[in-house]
């Protein structure tokens, strides 16, 4: 475990560059700039520097007293809806007896919204890299319900990401496979008995960036876990920071809106088969 005193910090009250310096780093995580078999020292900014700032790598948004990058389409300030239906291939009016056809059952803005880290792992949308997607970019099946089609139809060229996912695949989903690589820097609360109580799965602060030594303007935060191997800690006292790596199941936690797309497949896949039920999507910025 890395520790604040272990960092030269001996005023945690304040945000500096002084000798203090992060763990030593292989080149090829090293960021830009970084000589090879050197560590690379703090430089935790304040909001005023980081919107004053013109030689950043990242264009930085102030929000809280924090400071986050957006990157590629991000930068425009657009989020990333899913569109589509969930479909089940069933016998319906029009055709023979006996014959069947994917029938649109259920729009998935119905139960769905912006979800980045289950996009990402479901259909590889906003990659940082973290997973081996699901069901990335497979196209619109050639037999997708006529609802289907028009739907994405009226997107026209704003549409990507078109894809599919049958129910069967969804349960032979691993949830508890690990991401390809360390995801997230999580804070844990010391009780006194010494055991960590969760506070953020998640974080990018200040006071993070004091105690690691990482670099706020050339970092970008989505990938700053993937600096360290997993399993790396720093402690500011009462105060635990640890890089760990999610599993499919904290990206698509259970009791997520995604636990009503699964009931709805579920469902249909009871009366109609596991293989008579799929989802249909496409995104759009």
């Amino acid at each position: 475990m890395i520790t604040a005193s272990d960092q030269g910090n001996a005023d945690l009250g304040r945000c500096r560059s002084s000798d203090r310096e992060s763990p030593r780093l292989p080149a090829d995580r090293r960021p830009n700039g970084h000589a090879a078999g050197t560590a690379w020292p703090a430089r935790a900014h304040s909001a005023r520097s980081a919107r004053a700032s013109t030689s950043s790598t990242y264009r930085l948004v102030i929000t809280k007293g924090w400071t986050a990058p957006l990157r590629g389409q991000e930068d425009l300030g657009m989020g990333t809806d899913i569109h589509g239906f969930i479909e089940c291939r069933t016998w319906t009016p029009g055709l023979d007896v006996g014959e069947t056809a994917w029938v649109a059952a259920i729009s998935l803005k119905m139960l769905v919204g912006r979800d980045y880290e289950a996009f990402e792992c479901l259909f590889g949308i906003r990659r940082s890299g973290h997973w081996r997607p699901i069901a990335a970019d497979r196209g619109l099946p050639q037999d997708a319900s006529e609802i289907a089609k028009a739907g994405l139809a009226e997107w026209g060229e704003a549409a990507f990401g078109v894809t599919w996912l049958n129910w069967d695949e969804v349960t032979a989903i691993d949830w508890d496979e690990p991401a390809l690589h360390p995801t997230n820097v999580a804070q844990y609360r010391q009780l006194p008995d010494q055991s960590l109580e969760l506070v953020y799965r998640s974080v990018w602060s200040r006071r993070f960036a004091r105690v690691s030594g990482v670099d706020t303007l050339t970092v970008d935060p989505y990938q700053v876990a993937v600096l360290w191997d997993e399993g790396t800690e720093w402690k500011d006292r009462d105060t635990v920071f640890r890089v760990e790596r999610a599993t499919r199941r904290l990206a698509v936690p259970p009791d997520s809106l995604w636990h009503g797309v699964w009931t709805v497949m579920r469902t249909l896949a009871h009366i109609h088969g596991d293989d008579a039920v799929r989802l249909v999507a496409w995104f759009e910025q």
